[in-house]
């Protein structure tokens, strides 16, 4: 029969040069040609023989799909395996075979009679694993040695049974993940006679040099650890503080010897995931958080300086030739009276939530946060003109970093101590608050080869004082009021120590403290819709944050090494603060509000509402 290609779509030739016959493939003087699209994986599990009866040859195999084949039969044909392409797997045996490479890749845990590869690569194994070999190897400087190593010291080997001879070829490491030790040593390839040397070895290692070294019959590849510090490598202010104090930990820390296996890439990943940013993200957040209780008592204090006006909560307006904020013609130079305000105590409550957005500066990640709580307070004359309250609150606040993996969420309780009156023509408003916090933290540590979770429970308090003086003025039927305030927060959270094992950090605490100034412009009309007195309301100021806008909190390792400085999401130095309100008099010693409050900055938006009742007693 004369010569041919069998073409195996299953594993079976079915051509006039070769049959299948019982358990196994018969090949008769033919080539075998498999052929596997890319993605597909052909296995073979009967064995290829030659057909020697009626005068036939030897028979041939050729791999030249670029898909994988998986030789798993006693093979026993004897004519040369050729492969142009694609993966030939060989886990049983083709012992009377030479293997000739002009492409591909073959790996396996087989035995193989030949070898000789003028292009492509080896890789022993179906993982870590041995490819032996009955005969002679020949890698020529076309040829890669693809070597599977872990850090356990396993590794790929080639086992020759005659001589291995290496003309250049190059060797190429694949590291699986793991904690490796600084030097670790590994016998690649063992042979009954070696001539040559591999030509470049290269692995994906940013901290472990590969290099090789030989005696008559074996090379061994040696994993040593470099002169490159983790702090090399990273690219960030975080990323620089973590990997600086993971470079003086002692060489056998299980962390420091996580890390040294990684790449480049994944290096900055465990810097980035190790940072315990979300502390620090915190401190940033509660201190952002206390211009919502500061704003529910300064709403307060505007509603009494206009009870019953415009400018006020709604209230109706009185048409006895009185002003919609409250004064009269002699505030403004003529000789009517100024508006009473009412000397009884007036209750009242504002609910609030928001969600908003802080962008991350390219070294800290970006922050979402969710809170929503409520004001309660009392307030009533205490001295003609002059005003003073108190009041009390909860807030609940989420908070997510998603690109750490990290969470937090903040329960507060809040007192404050406020008072107005007017001096001149002026308002003046002012009070401090006091927050005691409870916080807990969640978070993900998570890098190539290691994964832990890290919690921490601690407590928070936040102080502030703030103060405004505004004046009023009317333009047609708008009442108009430019204000000017200051307000100085301080925000401090006790130390911790998270749960964690080998990534769990410390710290001592965080403190910061932060002086806002408010600079605006608030505009507000009475009209009457179907009965009902409504006044809509806007305000329009800047805020700007003085002092430093990074938060910084020093952070540790809980099992060994020294301090490092971690940012956080960084404050806004100036934003834009927006209010739309819209005010119900439901009768006239009751009051109801509507608002939307939105702060919007260039590296941070805030979206939110509140409601506010009020009662006149």
């Amino acid at each position: 029969m004369g010569g041919g290609d069998t073409t195996a779509g299953s594993g079976h030739g079915n051509g006039k040069d070769g049959k299948q016959a019982g358990a196994g493939i018969f090949l008769q003087n033919a080539a075998v040609n498999f052929q596997p699209d890319s993605g597909d994986v052909q296995t073979i599990n009967d064995a290829i023989a030659d057909d020697t009866g009626n005068g036939s040859n030897s028979g041939s195999l050729i791999k030249s799909g670029a898909g994988t084949t998986i030789l798993n039969g006693i093979n026993t044909y004897t004519g040369q395996t050729t492969i142009y392409g694609g993966n030939l797997i060989v886990n049983g045996s083709i012992a009377d075979s030479a293997v000739i490479m002009n492409g591909g890749t073959i790996g396996g845990s087989g035995l193989i009679g030949d070898l000789s590869i003028d292009r492509g690569s080896i890789a022993p194994g179906n993982s870590i694993g041995t490819l032996r070999f009955s005969g002679n190897v020949t890698l020529n400087s076309g040829a890669t040695y693809q070597v599977e190593v872990d850090a356990a010291g396993k590794s790929d080997l080639i086992a020759v049974g005659q001589t291995a001879t290496i003309n250049g070829a190059k060797v190429s490491v694949l590291a699986e993940g793991g904690a490796y030790a600084p030097s670790t040593r590994y016998t690649i390839l063992t042979a009954d006679a070696l001539t040559g040397r591999f030509s470049d070895v290269t692995s994906n290692f940013s901290f472990l040099d590969p290099s090789l070294l030989y005696d008559a019959r074996n090379v061994y590849l040696v994993l040593k650890r470099n002169e490159t510090l983790f702090a090399d490598v990273a690219r960030t202010p975080n990323q620089r503080a973590v990997a600086g104090a993971l470079d003086v930990l002692p060489t056998n820390n299980e962390l420091f010897l996580d890390i040294l296996n990684q790449t480049e890439a994944g290096a900055r990943q465990a810097f980035d995931a190790l940072s315990g940013e979300i502390h620090a993200s915190v401190g940033r957040a509660l201190l952002d958080e206390g211009r919502h209780v500061r704003d529910a008592v300064m709403g307060r204090m505007i509603q009494a300086s206009y009870d019953g006006t415009g400018l006020g909560s709604g209230g109706p307006q009185n048409t006895s030739g009185m002003m919609m904020l409250g004064y009269g013609s002699k505030d403004l130079g003529s000789d009517t009276s100024p508006l009473p305000v009412a000397e009884g105590p007036t209750f009242w409550t504002q609910g609030f939530g928001s969600w908003a957005n802080f962008d991350g500066n390219g070294n800290a990640a970006s922050l979402d946060r969710d809170m929503g709580g409520f004001i309660s307070g009392v307030d009533a004359e205490v001295m003609p003109g002059w005003r003073a309250g108190l009041a009390a609150g909860y807030t609940y606040t989420g908070l997510d970093e998603n690109a750490r993996l990290s969470s937090a969420n903040v329960d507060a309780y809040h007192l404050v101590l406020y008072g107005s009156g007017k001096v001149e023509r002026f308002n003046v408003r002012g009070g401090g608050a006091w927050s005691w916090q409870d916080i807990e933290t969640s978070r993900y540590v998570v890098f190539p080869g290691f994964s832990e979770f890290e919690d921490a429970s601690y407590d928070g308090d936040r102080g502030q004082l703030f103060g405004e003086i505004a004046y009023p003025f009317l333009y047609r039927d708008i009442g108009f009021e430019s204000s000017t305030g200051l307000a100085y927060v301080h925000q401090e959270t006790d130390g911790f120590t998270e749960s964690g094992a080998l990534a769990a950090l410390r710290s001592a605490g965080y403190n910061e403290d932060v002086t806002y100034s408010t600079t605006g412009v608030r505009a507000a009309t009475t009209m009457t819709m179907g009965g009902t007195v409504v006044t809509p309301s806007l305000s329009i100021a800047w805020l700007h944050a003085f002092d430093s806008v990074d938060t910084d909190l020093a952070l540790a390792f809980a099992s060994a090494g020294p301090d490092f400085s971690i940012q956080g999401t960084p404050i806004a130095r100036d934003s834009a603060l927006v209010t739309v309100g819209l005010d119900f008099a439901i009768s006239p010693n009751a009051t109801l509000s509507f608002a939307y409050d939105g702060q919007f900055a260039s590296e941070a938006d805030e979206h939110g509402i509140k409601g506010r009742a009020s009662w006149k007693f």
